[in-house]
Protein backbone atom coordinates (compact mmCIF):
# COMPACT_ATOMS: atom_id res chain seq x y z
CA UNK A 1 0.00 0.00 0.00
CA UNK A 2 1.46 3.36 -0.96
CA UNK A 3 1.46 6.51 1.15
CA UNK A 4 -1.15 8.00 -1.18
CA UNK A 5 -3.48 5.03 -0.65
CA UNK A 6 -3.05 5.28 3.12
CA UNK A 7 -3.85 9.01 3.17
CA UNK A 8 -6.93 8.49 1.00
CA UNK A 9 -8.24 6.00 3.56
CA UNK A 10 -7.33 8.03 6.65
CA UNK A 11 -10.86 9.32 7.19
CA UNK A 12 -12.77 6.18 6.31
CA UNK A 13 -13.17 2.63 7.51
CA UNK A 14 -10.18 0.42 6.90
CA UNK A 15 -10.68 -2.98 5.37
CA UNK A 16 -9.56 -6.19 7.00
CA UNK A 17 -6.95 -6.48 4.26
CA UNK A 18 -5.53 -3.05 5.10
CA UNK A 19 -5.30 -3.94 8.80
CA UNK A 20 -3.60 -7.21 7.87
CA UNK A 21 -1.08 -5.32 5.74
CA UNK A 22 -0.37 -2.97 8.66
CA UNK A 23 0.10 -5.96 10.98
CA UNK A 24 2.43 -7.67 8.50
CA UNK A 25 4.49 -4.50 8.04
CA UNK A 26 4.71 -4.13 11.84
CA UNK A 27 5.87 -7.74 12.24
CA UNK A 28 8.45 -7.24 9.49
CA UNK A 29 9.83 -4.24 11.37
CA UNK A 30 9.90 -6.21 14.63
CA UNK A 31 11.89 -8.96 12.94
CA UNK A 32 14.54 -6.63 11.54
CA UNK A 33 17.85 -6.22 13.25
CA UNK A 34 18.26 -2.92 14.94
CA UNK A 35 17.76 -1.13 18.17
CA UNK A 36 14.51 -1.29 20.11
CA UNK A 37 14.12 2.49 19.90
CA UNK A 38 14.38 2.53 16.11
CA UNK A 39 11.92 -0.35 15.70
CA UNK A 40 9.32 1.22 17.98
CA UNK A 41 9.81 4.64 16.37
CA UNK A 42 9.31 3.19 12.89
CA UNK A 43 6.16 1.31 13.90
CA UNK A 44 4.67 4.41 15.54
CA UNK A 45 5.43 6.51 12.46
CA UNK A 46 3.90 3.83 10.23
CA UNK A 47 0.72 3.80 12.34
CA UNK A 48 0.57 7.61 12.22
CA UNK A 49 0.86 7.53 8.43
CA UNK A 50 -1.63 4.66 8.06
CA UNK A 51 -4.31 6.28 10.21
CA UNK A 52 -3.72 9.88 9.24
CA UNK A 53 -3.75 10.86 12.93
CA UNK A 54 -2.09 14.17 13.74
CA UNK A 55 -0.39 12.76 16.81
CA UNK A 56 0.50 9.30 18.11
CA UNK A 57 2.51 8.04 21.02
CA UNK A 58 3.33 4.92 22.90
CA UNK A 59 3.74 4.50 26.62
CA UNK A 60 5.73 1.60 28.05
CA UNK A 61 5.56 0.49 31.67
CA UNK A 62 8.53 1.65 33.71
CA UNK A 63 8.22 0.61 37.34
CA UNK A 64 4.71 1.66 38.39
CA UNK A 65 4.39 4.38 35.73
CA UNK A 66 3.86 4.56 31.98
CA UNK A 67 5.99 7.36 30.51
CA UNK A 68 5.90 8.22 26.83
CA UNK A 69 8.48 6.08 25.09
CA UNK A 70 7.94 7.78 21.74
CA UNK A 71 5.53 10.53 20.68
CA UNK A 72 5.04 12.25 17.34
CA UNK A 73 2.82 15.19 16.50
CA UNK A 74 2.33 16.39 20.09
CA UNK A 75 3.95 19.65 21.19
CA UNK A 76 7.11 19.26 23.25
CA UNK A 77 5.36 21.02 26.13
CA UNK A 78 2.49 18.53 26.07
CA UNK A 79 4.85 15.55 26.10
CA UNK A 80 6.82 17.03 29.01
CA UNK A 81 3.67 17.94 31.00
CA UNK A 82 1.96 14.59 30.35
CA UNK A 83 5.05 12.36 30.29
CA UNK A 84 4.09 10.36 33.40
CA UNK A 85 0.69 9.04 34.45
CA UNK A 86 1.07 8.36 38.17
CA UNK A 87 -0.47 10.79 40.64
CA UNK A 88 1.78 11.92 43.48
CA UNK A 89 1.08 13.23 46.98
CA UNK A 90 2.69 16.30 48.57
CA UNK A 91 5.66 14.15 49.64
CA UNK A 92 6.21 13.13 46.01
CA UNK A 93 5.13 9.54 46.76
CA UNK A 94 2.95 7.69 44.23
CA UNK A 95 -0.69 7.68 45.27
CA UNK A 96 -2.13 4.18 45.67
CA UNK A 97 -5.83 3.32 45.23
CA UNK A 98 -7.93 1.10 47.53
CA UNK A 99 -6.86 -1.97 45.55
CA UNK A 100 -3.15 -1.22 46.05
CA UNK A 101 -2.53 -0.03 42.49
CA UNK A 102 -0.96 3.31 41.53
CA UNK A 103 -3.46 6.05 40.71
CA UNK A 104 -3.07 6.86 37.01
CA UNK A 105 -4.12 10.26 35.68
CA UNK A 106 -5.36 11.57 32.31
CA UNK A 107 -7.12 9.69 29.51
CA UNK A 108 -4.25 7.25 29.00
CA UNK A 109 -4.39 6.35 32.68
CA UNK A 110 -8.11 5.61 32.47
CA UNK A 111 -7.58 3.33 29.47
CA UNK A 112 -4.59 1.48 30.98
CA UNK A 113 -6.42 0.95 34.27
CA UNK A 114 -9.64 -0.11 32.49
CA UNK A 115 -11.60 2.70 34.16
CA UNK A 116 -13.21 4.31 31.14
CA UNK A 117 -16.75 4.56 29.87
CA UNK A 118 -16.91 3.54 26.23
CA UNK A 119 -20.24 5.39 25.88
CA UNK A 120 -18.43 8.74 26.19
CA UNK A 121 -17.66 10.26 22.79
CA UNK A 122 -13.89 10.54 23.39
CA UNK A 123 -13.43 6.81 24.02
CA UNK A 124 -13.76 3.92 21.61
CA UNK A 125 -15.37 0.63 22.63
CA UNK A 126 -12.00 -0.65 23.88
CA UNK A 127 -10.71 2.65 25.23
Amino acid sequence: MSSLEIKEHSNSEFSTREYQELAIRSLELLNQRGGKIDVIRNIILMIKEFTGFEAVGIRLKEGNDYPYYEAFGFSEGFVQDERYLCAYDINEEILIDQEGRPVLECMCGYVISGKYESALNFFTEKG
